[in-house]
């Protein structure tokens, strides 16, 4: 089989399939997205408008999911702002909800709703807070009544001080993490095959199961799933939380498609190559997130 490089230079729109000098404007559209770690160079030729509705529908909901903000908080992935917070949601024994925002440095606590409030009255009572934190909330309603002009009851305030010792969980959609994988893995058909990829019979498959927002939807694109899990290759080292690895190849019966996210978030898609005229060939890019680049390609 043979290894390509660099891939073939698509001159369609992967997602309209019409040439890209029918479409104004264009732009790149990265094969996964800058923001979870990718080179900016790892991209394609796309239609803007279709760009921007696939970073609404699906890159921008992604990066913002909490499991994928955890994982990459903990890659070190840095963003325009900084390094990447983790938001957790939590409960303290007495009930009260507050989150939680983890970076590699800190964890910092903080309820919901700090100020403690008569139930009848709704006259304010106090604050709760965190360790020393209840304190600095109470600093800071102190200061808040005296702006308006109220004063505490007279009994004094209430200060709840809670122990940092709490339970914490964050929630996960990994439909739409599938989605990402998939439209990732066309992307990546498109960005070794160009325009092969795009008029195949394959590319239709992975288009409609972009667009498909259910299991029932995506099992009636044709596209095949495979359970593939991130160690069946033997790497030496193995691969670490730091890298994600994208590869595709044409076989002789199929073009198989897998991403591994995170070093162990794997997905491997199966679709149809009858109508693909190229010889076998595979193409792959391994990449270190927290730094941006190709491993072992330095040049790009």
């Amino acid at each position: 089989m043979n290894i390509i490089e660099n891939g073939l230079t698509n001159t369609l729109c992967p997602y309209l399939a019409k040439p890209l000098t029918s479409i104004h404007p264009t732009n790149k559209e990265h094969v996964f997205p800058v923001a979870l770690g990718a080179p900016e160079s790892f991209s394609v030729e796309a239609s803007l408008s279709e760009n921007d509705r696939l970073n609404t529908l699906v890159d921008a909901p992604v990066t913002n999911d909490p499991l994928v903000k955890f994982l990459c908080m903990i890659t070190e992935i840095k963003t325009r702002s900084g390094v990447v917070e983790s938001t957790l949601e939590g409960t303290t024994q007495s009930g009260e909800k507050f989150t939680a925002n983890v970076n590699k440095n800190t964890v910092t606590l903080k309820h919901r709703n700090p100020v403690i409030k008569d139930k009848v009255t709704k006259k304010t009572l106090g604050v709760r807070g965190f360790a020393d934190g209840a304190f600095l909330e109470a600093d800071r309603l102190i200061q808040g009544l005296a702006a308006k002009n109220r004063e505490l009851p007279p009994e004094g305030m209430i200060i709840e001080q809670h122990t940092l010792n709490q339970n914490m969980s964050f929630t996960s959609d990994l439909l739409l993490l599938r989605r990402e994988a998939i439209k990732t893995a066309y992307l990546l058909t498109v960005k070794a095959f160009g325009d092969h990829a795009i008029n195949s019979k394959s590319g239709r498959i992975f288009r409609a199961a972009i667009e498909a927002n259910t299991n029932k939807a995506l099992e009636e694109t044709g596209l095949l799933l495979r359970n593939l899990p991130a160690d069946h290759y033997k790497f030496d080292p193995p691969m670490s939380r730091h890298q994600h690895l994208f590869m595709t190849s044409l076989d002789d019966d199929q073009l198989f498609t897998q991403v591994i996210f995170f070093g162990g978030i794997s997905f491997a898609f199966s679709t149809p190559r009858e109508d693909i005229s190229l010889e076998n060939t595979s193409f792959g890019k391994l990449v270190d997130a927290s730094r941006r680049c190709f491993i072992n390609n330095t040049d790009e």
